[in-house]
């Protein structure tokens, strides 16, 4: 087994974790319409941010799977790195793969800079008045509000996540 088809192992395998937590949230936390919503927010929050967490690591692991495939950067630990780093290390490589490109894209602009900013939060209050009682379930929400973690896109990350995922899956398959 090639390295890379390890560390894009242990993506995906961070990947299901945050699944099911996700899936554990949206069952047992994510009803507005519930009598408790409000007080179980501490409990969303826990859950939520485990799944950044897990998020997390399973981009480092495919950032590094990635970052095997090219010859100027087979050495590098990414795992070691921070993520400004690993913009930095991206920016100064003279060819740059298509997931490569997809990945500084992410670092930069998408759904992995999110994350990266939720990470580095250092406020993780759990005191805020509701904002409507739509009775819409928490991975019904598309907003990019990151200072309220019942309007993260958490679905449209671990969806976003798998696709990429699936994507460098089958370009490794072409080496």
């Amino acid at each position: 087994m090639a390295v890379h088809d390890q560390w894009l192992r242990a993506s995906q395998q961070r990947l299901a974790f945050s699944k099911t937590l996700w899936q554990d949230v949206s069952l047992n936390y994510g009803d507005v319409t519930h009598a408790h919503y409000w007080r179980q927010r501490p409990q969303r929050m826990a859950y939520q941010y485990a799944i950044v967490d897990h998020l997390l690591s399973a981009a480092k692991n495919l950032a590094q799977a990635i970052l095997k495939q090219l010859a100027s950067t087979r050495f590098d630990d990414v795992l070691q790195l921070s993520w400004a780093e690993i913009e930095v290390l991206l920016l100064n490589q003279k060819i740059l793969s298509a997931e490569a490109q997809q990945l500084l894209m992410l670092v930069q602009e998408g759904d992995w800079m999110h994350l990266i900013q939720l990470q580095q939060q250092t406020d993780f209050s759990v005191i805020t008045k509701p904002q409507d009682s739509s009775g819409q379930l928490i991975s019904a929400r598309a907003e990019d509000d990151l200072t309220n973690p019942d309007h993260w896109p958490v679905a449209r990350w671990i969806e976003n996540m798998q696709n990429l995922q699936a994507s460098v899956r089958d370009s490794m398959g072409e080496w």
